[in-house]
């Protein structure tokens, strides 16, 4: 048999056992350059490469490929089980970031790979890290409409780009999902009463909470069997009347709940009108009494103005 035809039948080949673990190592440009050595390491590698699908530091460009060979081939489709998107995209031109001639195109195509993707499990929006601005939205509520996929996590790291009625619309289509972030602003219309299939199968959940804002997501999640729960409470006034109207929501998860962690970033005029004669203890009495399965309680308070360390120093030790 000739040497150097790389398809032949008796050529001599590496086990799966041996690779495998090697090409789960390397970077998604090297699993790209391993898809052209053989058929078998493109087989490999393909399935890797297009199974946990990162694209949040990606350019529209970028982006806009990816949706055009996953609409196109439904067997790559087929493989994607994580994706992760920007929630914004680069718009200005640089030696590392191209014109914006790509984001108009995208709605469309994006839209098309995302009906495609029928087994996905995992969909997570978050800032893009790798370029500078400025920076634009391009997500738009109909892409994820009549989608078939069914997620178990769905974390949405920037601000929401579902308005009401269209965030209820799609949690109620994603039937199947137990660990979910919020995006920043979510929101959720006021029905008398939520409907049992919404969220129903939630165990793990980080939102965000503002004073004045309307309770109706808090209380949702509150309602559902929650073993680990984050709650953002940023730019939020530490106050007893807060603190204990928040904890009394939770109390419904209370025979469930056994994680919960609070994030907290005071300016100076809250921490001077809010924590003087607010102790820890007291936060830990409320938990106590209204959460006593917790097995692990994280509270972090960090303030933008370091005249205000001292104000600080008390909650120090429980952050």
């Amino acid at each position: 048999m000739p040497y150097g035809h790389p398809f032949t039948s008796n050529r001599i080949t590496f086990p799966v056992e041996i690779y495998r673990p090697i090409f789960q190592t390397v970077s998604p440009h090297d699993l790209a350059v391993l898809c052209t050595i053989s058929r078998l390491f493109h087989h490999e590698a393909e399935h890797l490469l297009y199974r946990h699908v990162d694209l949040h530091n990606s350019t529209s460009k970028q982006i806009l490929l990816w949706s055009f060979q996953i609409a196109k081939y439904s067997h790559l489709a087929h493989l994607v089980r994580t994706l992760c998107l920007p929630c914004t995209i680069p718009t200005r031109h640089t030696a590392y970031m191209e014109r914006d001639e790509y984001t108009p195109k995208l709605p469309d195509a994006l839209s098309r790979a995302l009906k495609a993707v029928t087994h996905l499990t995992c969909l997570s929006i978050e800032g893009n890290e790798r370029h500078g601005g400025p920076f634009q939205g391009y997500l738009r509520s109909e892409m994820f409409r009549d989608c078939k996929f069914r997620l178990k996590t769905l974390h949405d790291k920037g601000y929401t780009f579902l308005n009401d009625e269209d965030l209820l619309s799609f949690l109620l289509q994603q039937s199947e999902i137990q660990d979910w972030r919020a995006g920043i602003c979510a929101a959720l219309p006021h029905p008398p009463g939520f409907p049992l299939d919404l969220l129903s199968q939630l165990s793990v959940a980080h939102v965000r909470y503002y004073l004045g804002q309307d309770i109706s997501l808090l209380f949702l999640v509150a309602s559902r069997r929650l073993r680990r729960l984050s709650l953002d409470m940023t730019n939020t006034l530490i106050s007893k009347s807060t603190l204990h109207g928040i904890i009394k929501i939770l109390s419904q998860c209370a025979q469930s709940l056994t994680h919960l962690r609070i994030y907290l970033e005071l300016t100076c005029s809250e921490l001077l009108e809010s924590t003087d004669d607010y102790e820890p203890i007291d936060a830990i009495g409320l938990v106590a009494v209204h959460l006593p399965r917790l097995t692990y309680l994280g509270y972090s308070v960090q303030s933008n103005l370091l005249r205000v360390s001292g104000h600080l120093a008390k909650w120090c030790w429980f952050a």
